[in-house]
């Protein structure tokens, strides 16, 4: 993950996590940005939004410690 997000891959990020993670719903919604070669305002705030939601998930499932560590990456 470290390799990816030198790179600025955070959408490729996102999707490696959540498959991780088994929450699969988030992986296909950040999947969505993956091959975008630049997002518009209106992508960029849903991703926002989706990543919020995420991370609530991650700390209800997780913990906070879990979702301090994943946020390093987004």
């Amino acid at each position: 993950m470290r390799d990816l997000n030198n790179r600025n891959c955070h959408d490729e990020i996102r999707v490696k996590i959540a498959n991780h993670l088994g929450l699969t719903t988030f992986a296909e919604k950040f999947n969505k940005f993956v091959y975008l070669p630049w997002k518009t305002a209106e992508q960029m705030s849903e991703r926002y939004e989706i990543t919020k939601d995420f991370l609530r998930n991650v700390t209800s499932l997780y913990g906070i410690k879990a979702t301090r560590y994943l946020s390093q990456f987004l």
